[in-house]
Order: C-alpha cells, then structure tokens, then sequence
C-alpha cells in the first residue's frame, strides 16, 4: 500500500487552538492532506491576547525534522512562527536536503493580537526561509517589516510583491486585508514568473478573526501537496485560488470559542 504524501507545519502552540501548527494541521487535512507538525515555539495565549513566546531548541526541531523525514512522504514544509533564527536555518537546511518537498513560509512576526516578536529579533532572521521558498504569503504590515518601506496603495501592494521575489521566493501572495479598510473589496496581490495578478473578493463586515494567516498559507500547503505539485507558477496559482474559495467561505461564518477574537470553522459541521 503506497504512503500518501505530507504536509509539516513549523510553527508556534497556540493553546487556543486558532492558529500555529494547531490550525495549521487542521487546514492541510480539510486539503485532502494528511498534516503533522513541529512545536518551533510555545506560546502564552488565548483568543483574547498573546502574552509571551518561548522558542524551541533548533537541535530539537531538526531531530524532530529527521524523525518525520525518515518516515513520512513529506511532499511539503509550511512554516509559521518559527522562534529563531537558528530554527530557520534548521528548517532551511531540511528543505535543500528535501528533493523536492516545497516551501511554503508565512512571515508571521508580530500578529495582530499581540506586541511580541515571533520570528527572532528581526526580519532578517526569517531569510533562511524566505530565499528558499516556493511561496512566500505576508501580509501588509509583515511586507512592510520585510522590505523596510511603507505600502499604501494597490501599486504600492503590486511594487512589493515584486520587490520580494527579488529575495529569493518563487511566488509571493501579498495579502491586503489590513490596507483601506473602507474599500467595499479586499484585494490580494500574486506574483509569479508569469507576472503580477491582482485577486478581488467583496470585504466582509469588519470581525476579528484568529488565526487567518496560518489557514490561508495551509489551504494553499495542503493542496499543493494534494494535488502532488513540483511547485511550478500555475499550481501555485490554482492552489491560491482553490484556498481563497475555501477560506473566504470559513470567513463567512467564524466561530466564538472564547471571549475575543473568533476562529475559523475548520473541521466543524455547521
């Protein structure tokens, strides 16, 4: 019986639930993937508030990387937050080893629910990563953080996703949900060897959702791997769409698990 292959999340605890490896296992198997995860960092949080991180040992992280890597089909490699420098080097490393398994790396540093830095003590602790992955899916504020400049309009959005495939990645999905939020459409810009498209969908009324950035870079991890991708600019590109369906309709109706900010329904029959 042939072994299917997998998706491994690197990235934080969140005990909650909402997001980090928690989420993002979650989102690889509604992509038809089967998904395991490593602890890179541990956090003190729930929906109301991240209160402080605690990174992971690299030498744990690249043992646990070794343990899967010898046993599972890891068709792919998602990182979150991944607690340090040293732990991005790990990771870095795992995926020149790889053949082949892709990169798909979420720049989380400092998340709309807290202060607290979750890559290391800066942007350029995450380079390991961002010069080798396949996608590369920031927001606004982290590609703001990323490239040292501010963006303020849809061409600036188009500009930087450029600009960051400058540093090494396949594919940057320059997400636009924290820019303009008086416009009737949220606006994501996808860049890619073919060129620079933009992806509209009507804004929803405004919520504070948990978690979001970790779904939407699993989907896209997920389906990838689902779909057994080499990581070429169109499987990219319909992994991108095939998760923002999914994510936009998990969006529609987010859950109330604890006194702040909600989750999305992943897994849960509504």
């Amino acid at each position: 019986m042939p072994r299917e292959r997998s998706a491994v999340a690197v990235g934080g605890l969140d005990p909650s639930g909402g997001a980090g490896v928690l989420a993002d296992v979650a989102a690889f198997r509604v992509a038809g993937t089967w998904g395991a995860a490593i602890c890179a960092c541990s956090t003190v949080q729930n929906t109301r508030s991240l209160q402080a991180v605690q990174a992971t040992s690299a030498t744990l992280v690249a043992k646990q990387l070794e343990a899967l890597w010898v046993d599972l089909r890891v068709g792919a490699i998602k990182t979150g937050a991944i607690g340090s420098r040293a732990n991005a080097e790990v990771v870095g490393g795992r995926v020149d080893r790889g053949k082949g398994a892709l990169l798909v790396v979420d720049p989380v540093m400092v998340p709309s629910s807290g202060e607290v830095s979750l890559c290391g003590r800066a942007a350029e602790d995450l380079r390991p990563l961002i010069e080798r992955a396949h996608l590369l899916t920031p927001n606004v504020p982290e590609a703001e953080r990323l490239l040292a400049s501010p963006i303020e309009s849809l061409a600036d959005m188009r500009d930087a996703a450029v600009d960051l495939r400058r540093m090494g990645p396949r594919a940057v999905l320059l997400k636009g949900g924290h820019l303009d939020t008086a416009a009737a459409w949220s606006i994501d810009v996808l860049a890619t060897r073919h060129g620079v498209v933009s992806l509209r969908s009507r804004r929803l009324a405004r919520l504070t959702v948990h978690g979001t950035g970790c779904v939407l870079a699993s989907l896209i991890t997920g389906r990838l791997v689902h779909e057994k991708s080499r990581g070429s600019a169109r499987d990219i590109e319909a992994a991108v769409r095939w998760a923002l369906r999914r994510f936009r309709r998990y969006l529609r109706q987010p859950l109330r698990v604890g006194a702040g900010s909600a989750v999305l329904p992943l897994g849960v029959c509504r």
